[in-house]
């Protein structure tokens, strides 16, 4: 009977899975797609309880939630020195827009 159970619950954890999938492309959240790539679940039955678990990168619920932009670390000097966070900005711009010039990408 619990394994019957259980096979029945493969589906809509499945389900779940791929909707959060789905919602991370539909929002424009792919870069390199391992944040997508990372979205998975667990179950496991112990003790007469079965647990499901739903797994994601870490830095998915800074994706979900955004960073308000007092967060930001940036110098604020114009061609000054630039934090890891800042850089770790222009790197991703150079994955999602390749096409744009360096120049272009400070205000993307």
């Amino acid at each position: 009977m619990i394994e019957n159970l259980l096979k029945a619950l493969i589906n809509p954890s499945n389900e779940i899975v791929e909707l959060g999938k789905k919602e991370l492309e539909l929002q424009g959240h792919i870069a390199t797609g391992k944040l997508r790539d990372s979205i998975r679940f667990e179950m496991n039955y112990q003790n007469g309880t079965i647990k499901i678990d739903f797994f994601i990168e870490d830095y998915g619920q800074i994706v979900d939630s955004g960073v308000e932009a007092n967060r930001v670390p940036f110098g604020g000097k114009s061609g000054g020195a630039t934090s890891k966070y800042i850089q770790a900005l222009f790197n991703w711009s150079r994955i999602v827009k390749p096409s744009i010039s360096d120049k272009e990408r400070k205000y993307f």
